[in-house]
């Protein structure tokens, strides 16, 4: 096989761009030294696998992947034997795919109709993938590949079928047959070859519509190169993408075969193909309409019959056809021919040499000096960049044929890609350019560990590639190098398998530049190893212990399940109403192993082992002479590694108190007064408490008013009242060990003649020990006037002083109060038995006042 120089390169990078398949789902596998005995769970580890695909397959469901190992396998992948899965979108397909970096080959035996054959059931089998695959039909298959329907229904047609970087070979009709019902299939980066015995077999034949056919190499087949043809009413060929694809040598047996035909339907297009050493170039014809053909490179098709041997063939079945921007040169019967209906044909390259950089070496690259550079039609949308993946257009204007002329002085930006793979595979890290280099890129590769570490989760031999695979070669230290022209090099490194159940893990792939034109002198990638082992996943959880102060709280912090892996977590202690470091001490300790061994710890982590489900934390408390309720703390623990179905767990640990507590009993006394004096009431308690005790006081108003029989400050007394502290509102405290606190009410003395009065003071326990938490005293504050006894006689016998002028007020009387002046031995007597109670006044010319009956508060004025 030859390449076109720059067309390989462009194939290479493409290849290594898709060589991870992604996985989606669960990985199941099949390998040459499984067996089928084993179950599906057992085969999604690498160590139990299926043996054949056959028995695979029937694990998978949408999402799922089956990963085939190396070996060569001689079944067919058969819809006839074998039900094959669905996806449900190209998000969540099925995948059957060679393991990444091995060589699988699956080659049917004698007697197989296909080596792949997908029909599916009603609807049809979609979402389908098939990847890194060698097919091989040498032993007699039909086609390699099939896509079709059940019965004689087209409505079951399969559909969304994707064939990626596989080798389709040896067929002896075609590499890959789609049915006229099948449609919205991809075939990408795929090498189709050596298929057929006749001109009417083909690399591949498409009768249905809106597929995608993209960087394929098709060569030495029997026929046409790619067959886009219906022979069946209506033509529905129709939407079908072909681009950039290397079609060459093709017509291999018989005297026809062009690289390409565009018919039976409409709206297809190709583009950014090269299509050399075949029987004609592109054909467009039989019932073919709106066909568009658009810088393609089209070179020396002169193989078989003369009269196929055109570049461009526009036949008369054709209407429409828009044919663009292509290279047509070298041509035996001509390097264009149109006698469609309504063909447009612009700015196509077919009358003077193209100057290619070497066609002799298949190098259909642009000299600087080609006719064909910025001659084109801009084409916006459709064609954006050329074969190679350069941007159009970098001159004036588009350049007619598949590559678009950059200058050998244009400066390249280096990258590094970043890849993903199952622990065990290779990962394979692409070193790109931007844009082909006229010089050599030689740069220096260094692996840096992350979680990953380098040496322990990578093996050896490191290896790289220049040519998309096909050959490696090692490297231990030092530089490499990118050859001139080459866009891609590949760095392969190999990942270990352990048994360790872990997170992904991922290292970095550093490129640092010594030569060559690039824009950057550094680039690196990150490298993620997924984790292929079935972990143990166990959930976290601490106790809740209680104790006596003095002996240590006991926290478990406990697993679920055993885990598999070490969890790692870090501990932290919280005050509630228990606060850490008074009423907790130290030192503070675990235990693996039931109590039997102690471990102090102060910070940092602590890791439960493998297979260990409990692990105690002995937190010691202080015992003091307090006497308190129970008090309360935290331990939370935060895993940082490990596999747990959570992260953070906690416990909260009760520390009971052991001291015995003096209970009291608090009452108020209730003091009297004559006004003037202040109101002393005693808080006392039955006898002295361990503990503080805490009340709020109130007074209350009686028949003495508060605020106005009542003065400021009020205050109080915890020593017997050598000091006395001012109290306006809130709480007072009794001292541990204190039986008595007073508290000092001043009262006024005003000028008023009146009863005895009376004022409550109650108090209200918030803290302490006691049996009771209110209690109440009343103050009695009497009059600062005369207060005499009961009446002994019926009369009041008031004798006149010699004062004169002297008003007394006689209130409360009852019965004879007689006025009676020593001087003049003038009485007044005056009965007051009948008389309402109220207030009389009487003025005293002289003498005194002499009481003999009744009870009168006399206020002399």
């Amino acid at each position: 096989m030859i390449s076109p120089k720059g067309a390989f390169v462009l194939i290479s990078s493409f290849l290594l761009s898709l060589l991870s398949t992604n996985v989606f789902g669960t990985v199941y596998y099949v390998a040459k030294t499984g067996s089928d005995a084993n179950s599906c769970t057992q085969a999604k580890n690498k160590a139990s696998p299926k043996l054949s695909i056959a028995a695979g397959i029937q694990c998978l469901s949408a999402g799922d992947t089956l990963y085939i190992r190396a070996g060569v396998y001689n079944e067919s992948i058969n819809e006839y034997n074998v039900n094959l899965p669905s996806g449900t979108s190209w998000q969540m397909p099925a995948t059957i795919a060679g393991y990444p970096g091995e060589s699988v080959t699956i080659q049917p035996n004698a007697g197989a109709t296909e080596v792949i054959r997908i029909m599916g059931p009603t609807g049809g089998t979609r979402y389908l993938i098939f990847d890194n695959l060698i097919l091989d039909g040498v032993n007699g298959a039909t086609n390699v590949v099939e896509i079709t329907y059940t019965g004689n229904d087209p409505n079951n047609t399969a559909n969304h079928i994707r064939i990626k970087n596989c080798e389709l070979k040896n067929a002896q009709n075609n590499g890959i047959y789609v049915d006229s019902g099948s449609s919205s299939n991809e075939f990408i980066n795929l090498k189709i070859h050596n298929n057929g015995l006749s001109d009417f077999d083909h690399g591949m034949y498409v009768s249905g519509g809106n597929n995608l056919i993209e960087k394929c190499e098709v060569y030495q087949n029997a026929g046409w190169g790619i067959h886009i043809f219906n022979e069946q009413a209506p033509a529905n060929a129709t939407n079908n993408i072909v681009r950039n694809n290397n079609i060459h040598q093709n017509a291999r047996v018989g005297s026809r075969g062009a690289g390409i035909i565009l018919s039976s339907g409409a709206n297809n297009i190709a583009y950014n193909n090269l299509i050399w050493g075949n029987s004609g170039g592109i054909q467009i014809d039989y019932n073919a309409s709106n066909t568009g053909v658009y810088n393609n490179t089209i070179w020396a098709n002169n193989g078989g019959n003369i009269e196929n041997a055109t570049g461009i063939d526009i036949g008369s079945g054709s209407t429409g056809a828009i044919v663009t921007n292509n290279i047509s040169w070298n041509h035996k019967a001509g390097n264009i021919y149109d006698i469609g209906v309504g063909s447009s044909l612009a700015t196509n390259l077919t009358n003077k040499s193209p100057l290619f950089v070497d066609s002799i070496q298949y190098n259909f690259h642009l000299q600087s000096t080609s006719p064909a550079i910025n001659a084109g039609t801009n084409l916006t949308p459709t064609v954006i960049d050329d074969y190679d993946g350069i941007a159009r257009p970098q001159g004036a204007g588009y350049d007619i044929g598949a590559f678009e002329y950059y200058s050998t002085q244009a400066i390249s930006t280096i990258a590094v890609n970043s890849p993903t793979v199952t622990e065990g595979s290779s990962l394979v890290f692409n070193v790109t350019l931007s844009i082909a280099s006229s010089t050599a890129v030689v740069f220096t590769p260094a692996l840096i560990s992350g979680t990953a570490t380098v040496g322990t989760d990578t093996g050896t031999p490191i290896q790289y590639s220049t040519n998309g695979g096909s050959t490696w070669t090692t490297w231990s230290n030092g530089s490499i190098t990118i050859p001139a022209g080459v866009t891609s090099l590949s760095i392969r490194v190999p990942t270990i398998d352990d048994t360790i159940v872990e997170q992904p893990e991922t290292f970095q792939l550093s490129v640092n530049v010594s030569s060559g034109n690039t824009t950057n002198t550094t680039a690196s990638g990150t490298g993620t190893i997924n984790d292929n082992d079935v972990a143990t996943i166990a959930t976290i959880a601490v106790s809740s212990p209680t104790a006596i102060e003095g002996l240590p709280l006991v926290f478990n912090v406990t697993l679920s399940i055993a885990s598999s892996t070490a969890v790692v977590f870090t501990p932290a202690l919280t005050s509630g109403t228990a606060t850490v470091g008074t009423d907790t001490g130290t030192p503070i300790q675990y235990s693996t192993n039931g109590g039997s061994t102690w471990i102090t710890w102060s910070s940092g982590s602590i890791t439960i082992p493998a297979g260990v489900t409990i692990l105690s934390i002995r937190v010691p408390t202080i015992d003091d002479a307090i006497v308190e309720q129970p008090e309360t703390l935290q331990l939370s623990v935060n895993v940082s590694s490990g596999n747990t179905t959570n992260t953070t767990a906690f416990g909260t640990g009760t520390i009971n108190d052991n001291d015995v507590a003096t209970i009291a009993t608090i009452a108020v006394s209730s003091p009297t007064v004559t006004e003037g004096s202040p109101l002393v009431f005693d808080v006392t308690l039955s006898k002295a408490s361990s503990t503080a005790v805490v009340f709020t006081p109130a007074l209350t108003s009686g028949t003495a008013i508060i605020g106005t029989d009542t003065g400021t400050p009020i205050q109080y007394s915890t020593n017997g009242g050598s000091t006395w502290t001012t109290w306006s509102s809130g709480s007072i405290t009794i001292p541990a060990g204190v039986t008595i606190l007073s508290i000092r009410v001043p009262t006024i003395d005003d000028a008023i003649a009146e009863q005895p009065e009376t004022l409550q003071l109650s108090v209200n326990v918030s803290s302490g020990n006691t049996t009771n938490t209110i209690a109440s005293g009343t103050g009695t504050i009497n009059d600062s006037m005369a207060i005499y006894p009961n009446p002994v006689a019926d009369k009041l016998i008031v004798k006149m002083s010699d004062k004169a002028d002297r008003m007394m007020t006689i209130m409360s009387v009852l019965g004879i109060v007689v006025l009676e002046s020593p001087i003049n031995d003038v009485y007044n007597e005056v009965d007051m038995s009948n008389l309402p109670k109220t207030l009389y006044i009487y003025k005293l010319v002289s003498g005194a006042i002499t009481l003999k009956t009744g009870k009168v508060i006399l206020n002399t004025h």
